[in-house]
């Protein structure tokens, strides 16, 4: 039986494999897929943080990948601190937060802070969902693309914290279920 913690590693290097494979990344587990992979964006020469057009495109770090029904790929850009958006043609754009400028911060679009960015979901109205990890907060990013915190820890209690208070230490997984409730994966305080 492995850990929790484990699990969650685990799950989160498969996704990255897979999304760097998928991205032209090439061996073994790339040729074991069934189906056509096509590069949506990015390449394989090394970190970059620039929007352009599928391979032109420069990601550092990415993480958590979502689509939303219309068929756009939203990636939280760990390494520049921001969230991408990239239609079906592979045209991309910074979607919320400013590469290589880390903080925290509400706002539209670039104006907003975000600091390592790791998952992303997103719900039926088209909200994206953000584990801004290095804030240890859930922020909300419109279809308007304005960005505000959905989640964050309350204020400090006096003395030990509760069992009942929830605390973000570092969420890094995100899912929302048909219903619109949001699901956070919290690596370091083991919980979801």
């Amino acid at each position: 039986m492995i850990s929790f913690a484990r699990a969650i590693k685990l799950a989160a290097v498969a996704a990255l494999a897979a999304l760097a494979f998928a991205c032209g990344g090439g061996g073994t587990p790339t040729q074991r897929l069934q189906g056509n992979l096509t590069l949506l964006a990015g390449n394989t020469a090394g970190p970059g943080n620039f929007d352009a057009v599928g391979a032109a495109a420069g990601f550092f770090n990415p993480n958590g990948v979502a689509s939303d029904s219309a068929g756009n790929v939203y990636v939280a850009d760990t390494g520049s601190h921001t969230i991408r958006g990239r239609t079906r043609a592979g045209v991309g754009s910074s979607v919320a937060g400013r590469a290589e400028h880390a903080g925290r911060g509400v706002g539209n679009g670039t104006a907003a802070r975000l600091n390592n960015p790791a998952g992303i979901a997103i719900n039926a109205a088209g909200d994206l969902y953000v584990a801004d990890t290095g804030n240890s907060v859930i922020r909300r990013v419109t279809p308007a693309g304005a960005v505000s915190t959905f989640a964050r820890n309350p204020e400090p209690p006096a003395g030990d914290n509760p069992p009942t208070v929830i605390w973000f230490v570092s969420p890094v997984g995100l899912a929302v279920d048909g219903a619109g409730n949001v699901y956070v994966a919290d690596s370091v305080d083991h919980t979801i």
